[in-house]
């Protein structure tokens, strides 16, 4: 430990009010950094890009003007017009707000509580990986609450610059940094409520108490008012044209709360309490408990190696950061005292409210997504445990290696759901690029069906159909191209209905799909398994290894909505055009020739996968190749590739056999031909 400190006294700089922000940009960079380039798009960063695409900044304002956030749509269209679909771009765009948004706070803070650098600086990297919210891989759909932070911590910051007579102007630039953030996200709204708290603490204490309160109204005024009619317009006052997939339970823009409270109000308080206690038990408390270091009983796994690398460097760099402010010749002030508590509370109760008001709950909502319910209160909560913790360990030593081992975590926690993001990645590009070799174009009107999503981390349909759409691009109004059904929550018991016919609909903010289920493409992506995209046809329903859901909807594939023409530049944008031709791309190749019998092309491909010594880890992924040598009269060879697929994978025997028995069923009889099929049949024991 001395010899890390000694490196990091040679290669840091000291930590002093100037080079605080450097520190936090350090720490910022040490826990999201290095994955940053390999996140991609993720959930609903798939709802801005489909817009942008499709419809260009248009597109964006009609997304934001449906989904009741008219206000910030400049913020997004800024953001697209710097990085368009770069999503490397995007991703450090949103790193670099929340590291502004740190500093923000940090001099917030630090304004407040001069005598204590050590906790505000503690506060602020706390904020940075506060582990409730793990979605800094959203990068789209979360740039903009850092840059919310950012505007209203600097409206404080410079506000309180005013206050304490530093000039006149500052007061100015508190206004503009507060209209900022009226016009970003709502997600941070309720932390202006505590402005009248912060104005009084910057107040002299020697003014009489009537003269400090009038002054902190005087100032807080004028703030108040702006945040207050915002609210009305946003509640009251704005009405979303959105509209809603069938799976929603309502409009969120609807204040639930508000209208309980108004008719129920001692049943609303009842429910609020209760619900409150057990978010903030989850806030303050369980969710620390993921940060057990697991992945250090498998030391050998590089990413855990990786992860265990982090959690001693952010250990070092903090206990580092903290044992020279330790040494800061200003006396330390106690951190315990009625106003930093206050304030503590003030923004961890205040920061609930924009989500409260309309019934959402930490607790109730799904993890990881329920993260976002605590986003407003990450800084109170940081103030308070700062404040335990130091009221549990009087010495400041063991409060630093207490601190710093908790940092440590936290940055090693989020790399780790940051991998999981970049995993989920990959396995998206696989999918839309496997896609695309398989259906280098659609029809428009073209439905995708799966039993379950193909990559992790995405966790709703509507998430992959903007992506497919994306993918496709086509210029659309409001009717969506093509679009993509999870059978199981869009479909459930009716899988068996899609090959007769019926209605596939939805709907979601300004656009909708409408179209038979007849014109669909069942597809199956298990690469976890080792398989390919497979796009199942009717043929394909005693293929080893799919469920009885699924061998019902392969009678519903129409492969005629597959067209030749690849239209597909968005692939080049994201990163997934230049993936390898591992032996999927041979095998999706296979299948389109084999879609339009083009046996020589089949049988290239085949030829050439081969000189590359790549072979499926599926016995199926062989089926295109098998039946082009048999379209080829190549009955020795068949014969050989058959064996090897029923070799490869159990339970091929009964495809295998209806493979062949449909490859033959037309063509002309020949002895070679019947000294194969017996030789198969009997190898097989087809029946």
């Amino acid at each position: 430990m001395k010899t890390l400190s000694r490196w990091a006294s040679s290669a840091l700089p000291t930590p002093t009010p100037k080079t605080i922000p450097w520190f936090l940009l350090l720490a910022t960079l040490l826990t999201y950094g290095a994955l940053a380039p390999a996140l991609g798009f993720h959930q609903d960063d798939w709802y801005f890009v489909y817009y942008y695409v499709s419809r260009g900044l248009a597109g964006i304002a009609e997304f934001m003007y449906y989904d009741g956030h008219p206000l910030s749509t400049w913020s997004y269209a800024l953001g697209f017009i710097l990085f368009g679909t770069n999503a490397i771009a995007w991703q450090f765009f949103s790193l670099g707000l929340r590291w502004l948004a740190a500093v923000a706070i940090w001099k917030t803070l630090h304004q407040l509580w001069q005598n204590n650098l050590r906790q505000t600086f503690l506060a602020a990297v706390l904020f940075l990986i506060y582990p409730t919210f793990t979605l800094q891989a959203q990068a789209v759909v979360y740039f903009e609450v850092w840059l919310s932070y950012a505007f209203l911590f600097f409206s404080f910051y410079y506000a309180g610059r005013g206050i304490r007579g530093e000039g006149k102007t500052y007061h100015a630039w508190g206004m503009v940094a507060k209209i900022g953030h009226i016009f970003t996200s709502e997600y941070v709204t309720g932390i202006e409520f505590i402005r009248p708290l912060l104005i009084w603490q910057q107040l002299p204490s020697s003014l009489p108490t009537r003269q400090r309160l009038q002054k902190t109204l005087w100032y807080s005024l004028p703030y108040l008012l702006i945040n207050f009619g915002y609210i009305i317009w946003r509640v009251f006052l704005h009405q979303s044209p959105r509209v809603f997939t069938h799976n929603s339970a309502g409009d969120p823009t609807y204040p639930s709360m508000l209208a309980k409270l108004a008719t129920q109000p001692l049943a609303a308080l009842w429910e609020l309490s209760l619900n409150t206690l057990q978010d903030l038990s989850i806030i303050l408390a369980t969710s620390w408990l993921n940060l057990a270091p697991t992945y250090l009983l498998e030391p050998l796994r590089p990413v855990n190696l990786l992860l265990a690398a982090l959690l001693l460097l952010g250990f070092g760099f903090i206990v580092y950061t903290l044992t020279r402010l330790t040494q800061n010749p200003v006396p330390e002030a106690g951190w315990q005292n009625l106003p930093v508590l206050l304030t503590g509370v003030a923004i961890l109760l205040a920061g609930l409210i924009p989500y409260y008001v309309i019934g959402y709950f930490l607790h109730i909502k799904l993890p990881p997504w329920n993260g976002r319910v605590s986003l407003g209160s990450l800084v109170g909560a940081a103030i308070l445990l700062i404040a335990l913790a130091q009221w549990l360990i009087p010495s400041r030593r063991w409060q630093n290696l207490f601190f710093a081992a908790l940092v440590g975590l936290g940055m090693a926690w989020q790399a780790q759901n940051q991998n999981d993001f970049r995993y989920s990645w990959e396995q998206q590009k696989n999918f839309y690029r496997q896609l695309t070799w398989r259906a280098p174009s659609l029809q428009k009107g073209t439905a995708l069906i799966a039993t379950h999503m193909p990559a992790p981390l995405m966790s709703r349909e509507y998430t992959i159909g903007f992506a497919i759409n994306s993918v496709y691009t086509q210029p659309a109004g409001t009717n969506l191209p093509y679009w993509f059904f999870l059978s199981k929550i869009n479909l459930p018991g009716k899988e068996a209905q899609l090959a007769q016919g019926i209605p596939l609909e939805y709907y979601v903010q300004s656009v909708q799909f409408e179209q038979d289920s007849r014109q669909s493409l069942i597809v199956n992506f298990k690469p976890d398994k080792g398989q390919c995209l497979w796009v199942l046809r009717p043929q394909d329903a005693n293929a080893p290894g799919l469920s009885e859901e699924e061998r019902q909807l392969s009678q519903a594939t129409d492969l005629s909505r597959i067209l030749n023409t690849p239209a597909y530049p968005f692939l080049k944008q994201i990163g997934a055009e230049d993936l390898p031709q591992t032996w999927c791309y041979y095998y999706q190749k296979g299948e389109l020739a084999r879609q339009n019998q083009n046996w020589s092309e089949a049988l290239r491909l085949l030829k050439e996968a081969q000189e590359q010594n790549l072979r499926p880890r599926n016995g199926f992924e062989y089926s295109p190749f098998i039946e082009a040598l048999l379209g080829a009269g190549e009955w020795d060879a068949a014969v050989k590739l058959t064996r090897e697929a029923s070799q490869i994978s159990p339970g091929m025997p009964r495809h295998l056999c209806g493979l062949w028995r449909e490859a033959l069923q037309d063509s002309p009889r020949s002895p070679a031909q019947e000294k194969a099929q017996n030789k198969v049949f009997g190898m097989l024991g087809c029946k």
